[in-house]
This record gives C-alpha cells, sequence and structure tokens, in this order.
C-alpha cells in the first residue's frame, strides 16, 4: 500500500471481486443503502426551495468584497450545469451539497486550478473512503486500473492519501440533525428491509392441504409499521407520504409539516453559511482580503416565521389549509 500526500481522486472505479477486506470496510462500510422509506425521505428532504421560487433572482443575501472573484468561484462549483445570476448558482450548490449531506453526512469540494473554467475548478469528491486519521483529512484509494491509448491498461496499487484540507471545501451537517437522521435512518433501513416480507408469512400449500387456512392479520401487520415510522420521524417531522391516512388528524399533520420544514430551513441556513466560509477560505487564494457571507433573503421563510406559525396552530387560529400553504408554498 502506497501512504503519501497528493490530490484526492474524484473519480475512480472500485472492483469489489478485485478488492481486500479493508477496501470493503472502508467503502461498502459508508456504502448508500437507501431503499424505498430511506429514498423517499432523502428526496423530500432535499427539496429546500419551492417550486415557485425555482427562478428567482432574489432568493439570497451575498455580502462579498470582491463580486468577480465570487462568481469565478460560484462558476467552478456549478459544475457542467452553470447559472448565469450568482442566486441561481448559489441556489444549484445549495441544493448539490444538501442531497449529499442527507445521503452521506457530509459532503467535500476539491480546488484547483482550470485554464478552461475560467482558472478555477471545484469538483465534488464523493464522500466515501474520505475520513479523519490522526487529525489529518485523508483518503483511502482501493487497487484500480485505468487505460490510455498510449500506454494501455496500467494498474495502480491501494493507496492512503493525505489530502491539502486548504484545498477542500468541507461540508457537514448540524448536529441536531446528524442526531436525529442517524436515530430516523437506522429505523427506515430496518423497515426497508423487511418491505413485503409478509408473504413469507403465508402457509404453503401441501399435497394433503392444498388450500391452507391464513391466519396472519395483515392488518396488524401494517399497523406495526406505520407505528414504528411515526415514532421514528418524531424529530425529522417526516409523514412518510401518508398524508391521506385515517390515523392522522389535521393537527398531527399541522404539527408534522412544521417540524419538517424548521429542520429544512437549518439545513439550508446552515449550507448558505458553511458555504460563506469555504468560498472565503478559497477565495483568499486569490485576494488575501477576499470574505463572503451568504444569508437567504427576507421573501424566503426563516424558522422564526414557523414558531409563529406552529404558535398560532396551538392556539387554534389558524386553518389547515392555510398553514399547508405557508409550509409549502415558500
Amino acid at each position: 500500500m502506497k501512504i503519501h500526500r497528493a490530490d484526492p481522486i474524484v473519480r475512480h472505479r472500485y472492483d469489489r471481486l478485485g478488492s481486500g477486506i479493508l477496501d470493503r470496510w472502508f467503502l461498502e462500510g459508508q456504502r448508500d443503502t437507501s431503499c424505498h422509506n430511506r429514498r423517499m425521505f432523502d428526496e423530500d428532504f432535499a427539496r429546500l426551495f419551492s417550486f415557485e421560487n425555482r427562478d428567482r433572482e432574489d432568493l439570497f443575501v451575498a455580502d462579498c468584497n470582491d463580486q468577480s472573484t465570487l462568481d469565478r468561484l460560484l462558476f467552478g462549483m456549478s459544475g457542467q450545469r452553470p447559472s448565469r445570476s450568482t442566486n441561481g448558482r448559489i441556489k444549484r450548490v445549495v441544493e448539490d451539497v444538501a442531497q449529499t449531506l442527507i445521503r452521506y453526512g457530509r459532503a467535500y469540494y476539491f480546488w484547483r486550478d482550470d485554464c478552461q473554467n475560467e482558472g478555477i475548478s471545484l469538483t465534488p469528491i464523493r464522500p466515501l473512503g474520505v475520513f479523519r486519521l490522526l487529525g489529518s483529512l485523508v483518503q483511502w484509494v482501493p487497487p484500480r486500473t485505468s487505460w490510455s491509448n498510449s500506454e494501455g491498461e496500467q494498474e495502480f496499487p491501494r493507496e492512503l492519501r493525505f489530502l491539502d484540507e486548504s484545498a477542500i471545501m468541507l461540508f457537514g451537517l448540524p448536529t441536531v440533525l446528524k442526531k436525529a437522521l442517524s436515530r430516523q435512518n437506522s429505523v427506515l433501513s430496518t423497515l426497508d428491509a423487511h418491505l413485503f416480507k409478509e408473504s413469507e408469512f403465508l402457509p404453503q400449500p401441501t399435497h394433503e392441504n392444498p388450500n391452507p387456512v391464513n391466519y396472519f392479520n395483515f392488518s396488524a401487520w401494517n399497523e406495526m409499521q406505520d407505528k414504528a415510522l411515526y415514532r421514528a420521524t418524531v424529530a425529522t417531522g417526516w409523514n412518510g407520504r401518508k398524508t391521506d391516512s385515517v390515523k392522522q388528524s389535521d393537527f398531527f399533520v399541522g404539527h408534522r409539516l412544521i417540524r419538517f420544514r424548521r429542520n429544512q430551513l437549518i439545513l439550508r441556513d446552515s449550507i448558505l453559511k458553511q458555504l460563506g466560509d469555504e468560498l472565503t477560505k478559497i477565495g483568499s487564494r486569490y485576494s488575501a482580503s477576499f470574505a463572503v457571507s451568504i444569508v437567504a433573503a427576507e421573501e424566503l421563510p426563516s424558522i422564526q416565521e414557523l414558531d409563529d406559525l406552529e404558535r398560532r396552530l396551538e392556539l387554534e387560529q389558524i386553518d389547515f389549509a392555510e398553514l399547508v400553504d405557508c409550509c409549502l408554498k415558500n
């Protein structure tokens, strides 16, 4: 195994057949296992902006002392889908970072000079295999092969790369969301593992008894799964896309919707704060005094507004239709 200080590998092919125990532990142990409930939650929670705000140009306020450097950084971070406006680029970055954070709990972008992209390239790094060792950020790279027309197929050994953190943008989940998602996702993964397993409880016909009586209670099975889902999602407020269930009152759905939306805003504001700090770190390479701070505009919903909405709901001063409009249309 080769241990050295180097730039991270952004993309590489992972061959499970040729991998060792440590490769599987580092890479497959962190591998995403989204299925059904996990996938639905990830999709719902990552929608930080409503459809009505999709093309607005006043979503964020970026306080920056060098607009040209900020535009270059955001353009390089947008990859193959850059937007023409600063607000559009920030929105694209926030959405991409949110999806990665929800899926893996952390997100990384690697900086390097790129003459084809106005001199700056900020490329996302897949979090699998990236971790801290002795206080340093490292990347575990399994044995791999590559092909080139000049040299043909080349084989590379296993590597442990120590990364330069000054050239990497790091994003993490807020502590309150990290704990909530950890508890919830462990239950959702268990529910997904037993999804549609009720068919295994059906008695098998035999020659002596071709039509066996089925005593399995499907209603009790479904009710047990619903209870487990609702208990696991108390902290996040996710309703499992079951808003039409007769088991839920409007009051229950309203409180869940406010809690879910509040967590989304916590994630949005956290990403914007980290984005400003990380862009300042990378931008200081081009201008020593460069600094940027990014916050949500007043037109976007705030946590304070949701707190007031929850208070009005408890006092029965708002109906369900108005509550849904306030939560979903902003």
